[in-house]
């Protein structure tokens, strides 16, 4: 493929390409990226592409497999740290762990460090969000 026919191919099928981002997102921004993301793939490849085969299912193709990915890497970011605003915490004030439970046997004193610096630290931020 050269630049020429890389360009015509925008031209023609870059809107029918779009409509499918949109679709396949159901968001216009998250659309956009995918669409500049696959744009950019298509770009990156286009010598490699011949234009007798059909490069517009290649597009298409490559759009699903971006998405697949970005959705795949989402799910896997979430599943290993759950998101959770860190001014959540401020809201609801420092955590403080009871002794009791220490003393019962249901913290064990690795967690009770780690409860503690926890504590420490969001009362140390929550003293200067008040400056």
């Amino acid at each position: 493929m050269r630049k020429e026919e890389l360009e015509q191919f925008i031209f023609k099928y870059g809107e029918t390409l779009m409509k499918f981002c949109k679709i396949t997102t159901n968001d216009d921004e998250l659309a956009r990226e995918l669409y500049q993301d696959t744009m950019l793939r298509l770009v990156e490849h286009y010598k490699k592409l011949d234009i007798s085969e059909n490069v517009k299912a290649w597009a298409i193709s490559t759009a699903i497999n971006l998405w697949k990915n970005k959705k795949r890497k989402y799910a896997w970011r979430k599943r290993i740290a759950k998101h959770e605003s860190y001014e959540v915490h401020i809201e609801n004030g420092p955590e403080i762990f009871e002794y009791d439970n220490f003393a019962d046997g249901q913290i064990n004193p690795e967690q009770a460090v780690i409860l503690w610096v926890i504590s420490f630290i969001l009362l140390i931020v929550q003293m200067f969000r008040e400056r």
